[in-house]
């Protein structure tokens, strides 16, 4: 838990200039759709977006969350292996979304601490 704070601090102290676009991120970032015949392309953020690096670690977290779910919910499809095979194709996707969700989070809990301090 220390490591994951201490990871967090690093990033937010990295995230200077990014707070300002905050609510034009939150309104553009979707939840993902976990029904694997939705389109992962479908939750790209649409206003401004922060780019700066983000932990792996937590980046690894987010995305076996996602991936979970995903699958899931592809083995109560009526074709499991095709909706497997949909989901795998589309891996790289989703964790582009487990970044902009680490990457929103980070933003977010940065803004919190400014306005906490």
């Amino acid at each position: 838990m220390a490591l994951i704070c201490s990871m967090a601090a690093a990033s937010i102290a990295a995230l200077a200039g990014a707070v300002p676009a905050l609510a034009a991120d939150a309104a553009a970032i979707n939840p993902v759709q976990t029904h694997p015949a939705n389109s992962a392309a479908q939750v790209q953020p649409q206003g401004a977006y922060h780019d700066f690096d983000v932990p792996e670690s937590m980046v690894e977290a987010e995305f076996a969350q996602i991936w979970q779910q995903l699958t899931q919910e592809a083995k109560g499809e009526t074709d499991p292996e095709a909706a497997l095979a949909e989901i795998e194709a589309e891996k790289d996707d989703y964790r582009q979304i487990a970044v902009r969700r680490v990457r929103l989070g980070l933003v977010v809990a940065g803004s919190a601490l400014r306005r906490a301090g």
